[in-house]
């Protein structure tokens, strides 16, 4: 009977200690876990940052591209207007002063 009664104790030992090992095992499975979520967050942190540094530079260079082409095309009007202006301004003059002398 004390044999039977050493053997239930040994094999709960050995249960014990399968169980703290076990717990030990998952622990460290957590931590380790966890350790690659930082990582991995800190990756995907990092790779966002980049992409939007690129999207920013992309859409500064479509931007200052854009203002290039209207400063051109307003630039065009405007040399057109005064080439309007400075040949017909006496006719504008004289169309201007007709008006003001009918009222």
């Amino acid at each position: 009977m004390n044999e039977v009664i050493t053997k239930l104790y040994e094999i709960e030992e050995t249960a014990a200690t399968i169980l703290k090992n076990a717990q030990n095992q998952k622990e460290q499975m957590q931590l380790k876990m966890q350790k690659e979520q930082k990582q991995l967050e800190q990756e995907l942190e990092q790779d966002l940052k980049r992409r939007l540094a690129q999207t920013k530079v992309r859409l500064d260079e479509q931007a200052k591209d854009q203002i290039h082409k209207l400063k051109g095309k307003y630039s065009r009007q405007m040399e057109e207007l005064d080439e309007t202006y400075d040949n017909h301004l006496d006719e504008l003059a004289d169309t201007i002063f007709a008006k003001i002398i009918e009222v």
